[in-house]
């Protein structure tokens, strides 16, 4: 969308080079530029109808605990860790690790790493990508740098932690240091961002998050023995933090499924497989039914900058998931267009027209399998985001 940018062109080919379904993209977007082939799609939906609470066009949504989003920052506060809670019934939740150079759809920027999503837009859109991606929304948000993760195990004294691999580094003269050996360590406050932060020699990013999952493990089981009981929907990280070291026991840890791409960076790309199983784990129960998690293709149809992100809030809520994003080849659309393919995806279609408020649902007669409903902005959703 205009005023979105990347990490450059060469990394873009790194990734299209290594994913065959980035190609499509261009012929998805001819293909709806013109709209002349559209049939137009009428439902006993379009009356206004209050909703049943509980229910969203043949889905059932559940209550689940709260989730929080933990960002770790470096000296130059560049993002090196991204790490997912979240709490589920009574005494159980996952804990997710998500690498930092993973390759995912950063609303109004495209395709790039996570990292990229918290350089260019800070937490808040780093947040966004992550709750697109996984399908769980944060009740807290936090950013932690050396100085605040010091004080966030201060409360608790050292940690025991259990060091999944020794850590070394090399020095300046050639040598290799041992900072931390295998098994058994104690972790002073002030150790801990170097212990999370650093990759070492011979490591891979995903070997580094699992030193994370030991971390925060420890942590955990620390808090347990001092935490207090509290509101699980504080703004507050200390406190839900509390709240999910007394469920320490019942917790599951688990990295973001990914496999490595190729080149000369290390980049790693989601196992979408994999993801289906996980955003279950994260959030039981949370969306069921026939419907599922519509992919959806988001398309700047005024040309106004900064549509993307606002627009990806307003209709995660429906249920989908925002696969790319991108401008449409011609600007100047009044009325937005939920343009759905198949007649199995009329539902996901007027769910997101239902959550909106406005749109016209059309159907295009040339099917496509990359998304399931592309979204042309018109300047009545630009305006009703305040950007019209």
């Amino acid at each position: 969308m205009p005023g979105g940018h990347g990490l450059g062109e060469s990394l873009r080919r790194t990734w299209r080079g290594h994913v065959g379904w980035m190609l499509p993209l261009s012929v998805l977007v001819v293909s709806i530029v013109g709209l002349g082939v559209i049939v137009r799609e009428r439902s006993a939906s379009d009356p206004d109808v209050a909703p049943v609470v509980g229910e969203v066009a043949g889905t059932s949504v559940v209550a689940v605990g709260p989730a929080a989003l933990v960002v770790q920052v470096d000296d130059v506060g560049a993002a090196v860790g991204f790490t997912v809670f979240a709490l589920s019934g009574d005494d159980g939740g996952t804990v997710v690790f998500v690498p930092a150079s993973t390759m995912v759809e950063i609303p109004g920027f495209g395709l790039d790493p996570i990292s990229e999503a918290f350089s260019v837009g800070g937490a808040e859109l780093a947040s966004l990508t992550l709750r697109n991606l996984l399908a769980v929304e944060f009740a807290h948000v936090s950013v932690l740098d050396a100085g605040r993760l010091s004080a966030a195990i201060r409360g608790v004294g050292d940690l025991d932690i259990d060091n999944p691999t020794v850590l070394e580094v090399a020095t300046g003269a050639g040598r290799i240091e041992t900072l931390w050996p295998a098994g058994p360590v104690t972790l002073a406050p002030g150790e801990a961002a170097q212990f999370l932060e650093i990759t070492g020699t011979d490591e891979t990013e995903l070997d580094r998050l699992v030193r994370h999952q030991a971390f925060w493990k420890g942590l955990l089981d620390a808090r347990a023995n001092v935490a207090e009981v509290g509101d699980e929907a504080s703004l507050d990280l200390p406190a839900f933090l509390d709240v999910a070291s007394l469920r320490a026991e019942g917790l599951a840890y688990r990295i973001l499924p990914v496999e490595t791409l190729g080149g000369a960076e290390e980049l790693f790309g989601v196992n979408r497989e994999e993801l289906v199983p996980l955003r279950e784990l994260l959030a039981p129960g949370s969306t069921t039914g026939d419907v599922g998690r519509a992919r959806v293709q988001l398309l700047n149809g005024v040309g106004t900058p900064g549509l993307a992100e606002p627009v990806t809030e307003l209709v995660l809520a429906a249920g989908v998931t925002v696969e790319l994003t991108g401008n449409a080849l011609q600007f100047g659309y009044e009325t937005t267009q939920i343009v759905y393919y198949r007649d199995d995806q009329i539902e996901a279609a007027l769910r997101i027209r239902d959550e909106l408020g406005l749109g016209e649902v059309v159907k295009q007669r040339d099917p496509i399998d990359v998304v399931d409903v592309t979204i042309v902005i018109g300047a009545d959703l630009a305006e009703l985001v305040g950007l019209g």
